[in-house]
């Protein structure tokens, strides 16, 4: 996949599907990389790689004013209270 975004999305989705030795084993099954396999690097190692690789700051948060995302926090909630009831 490319996109002509920020490529700290990238990371993001990266980490998002990525899985940890630690994590809840539900979570693990449902993630499309191998992550928690032996010899594999943990989300905090990748994000130190991609950090030291790329230059990039890593440690933003809060960036965006864009007025699009004001709700997100609770439409996300709002879908995930949908996908339990679907469930």
């Amino acid at each position: 996949m490319c996109t002509r975004g920020d490529p700290l999305m990238d990371l993001g989705y990266l980490l998002n599907c990525w899985s940890d030795p630690d994590d809840d084993p539900s979570w693990r099954g449902a993630s499309p990389t191998p992550g928690c396999a032996p010899g594999l690097p943990t989300r905090r190692e990748l994000v130190e790689r991609y950090a030291r690789a790329t230059g990039f700051d890593v440690e933003r948060a809060h960036q965006t004013r864009d007025a699009r995302f004001a709700a997100l926090g609770e439409r996300v909630e709002r879908l995930a209270a949908k996908g339990l009831a679907l469930l």
